[in-house]
């Protein structure tokens, strides 16, 4: 009885915390003001699983299970590669916590050789000593490293992202193709992951007239493409996670969702982001029209959608009030300020 009693003080104690931060956060003062200088969407730090996400989380997990030694996840530029890799990282390491996780910047050397490979992918790990040494211990170091890190795990599987994966060609997958060798030689299976413009494409063609299908055949034969944002459902569900403080919320602890943090009063009538799917939709459409959008229907980046949201936040706070409705032209002004039309010219 007496355990029963302190976990119940213990959770009014809590509950009386979090209602004093949510005062301090929700109304003016130095407080809000400083949790307002350091918001994640004020600092473009949104990461959400949004639906193209999820969808790309599916691919790689799918590839983690079956030891898949090579998928590729091709969109243009801006689309939101980048962040979607980051949100599927941590995903995947919440459902495989065993599974050894590493991330690399490729990058297009004028004259690729196997100590810039090598040197590249020990920077990106963080090794100090990633520009010291030849080519042979440079590789050293890198097997060593990512041996450790999967004995750490305590599996034997190691995840390699490769962001701006077009970078790499003949050379580069070469060392990549001998270095999963080794890994293997240790008993570890090496699952690459490849996020990369479509350019990618001509380099995989490139390498079958080459006939060097076993580079083609371990890293570049399962191509999926990552998409925007392309339905209003879509954009739904995005806003949808703006209200929600489970899955959007700053500061952590503290149970305020994206929404309600900007427009508290608003909040408070009702107001959702979620309700405010079509009037976007809407905007981005108009915008594309307006910008020469090509036919074969709306996609917008993530980073648009974000820098919209944002523009759209912020211009409305002013107006915030338990009876709110955004000006009839909040949504076009916020979705121009994102840049998304000029990207269209």
């Amino acid at each position: 009885m007496g355990d029963r009693g302190e976990n119940s003080a213990d959770g009014d104690a809590a509950g009386q915390s979090r209602a004093k931060l949510r005062a301090s956060l929700l109304q003016e003062g130095q407080e809000r003001d400083h949790c307002y200088e350091h918001h994640t969407l004020i600092t473009n730090k949104v990461r959400l699983p949004t639906p193209s996400v999820r969808a790309a989380y599916e691919l790689v997990s799918q590839a983690v299970v079956h030891r898949e030694t090579g998928l590729v996840l091709v969109a243009d530029f801006r689309i939101g590669k980048t962040t979607a890799l980051e949100v599927i990282s941590i995903l995947i390491q919440d459902v495989y916590p065993n599974l050894a996780i590493g991330a690399v910047i490729a990058k297009a050397h004028h004259r690729p050789s196997d100590a810039k490979f090598f040197g590249d992918l020990l920077f990106s790990f963080g090794h100090s000593a990633w520009k010291h040494g030849t080519a042979s211990v440079k590789n050293f170091r890198l097997i060593e490293a990512m041996r450790a890190q999967a004995h750490r795990s305590g599996g034997d599987r190691y995840l390699l992202f490769v962001d701006e994966g077009q970078n790499w060609g003949e050379s580069e997958l070469t060392h990549l193709r001998d270095l999963a060798n080794e890994l293997r030689s240790a008993g570890i299976s090496l699952i690459t992951v490849f996020f990369a413009h479509p350019l990618l494409l001509d380099t995989r063609s490139e390498l079958l007239n080459k006939r060097r299908t076993d580079l083609v055949g371990r890293f570049l034969r399962r191509f999926y493409y990552f998409h925007g944002v392309r339905t209003c459902d879509e954009l739904r569900e995005i806003l949808t996670m703006h209200d929600d403080p489970s899955v959007a919320e700053y500061p952590a602890g503290s149970g305020i969702s994206y929404t309600e943090f900007f427009m508290p009063r608003a909040w408070l009538g009702g107001w959702r982001m979620a309700h405010e799917a079509q009037a976007l939709f809407n905007a981005f459409t108009g915008a594309g029209v307006n910008g020469g959008a090509v036919a074969e229907g709306p996609e917008f980046a993530m980073e648009w959608v974000s820098g919209a949201i944002r523009n759209f936040l912020l211009s409305q706070a002013e107006s915030d009030s338990v009876d709110f409705s955004p000006a009839k032209s909040a949504w076009d002004d916020a979705v121009l300020s994102s840049g998304y039309a000029s990207v269209l010219r």
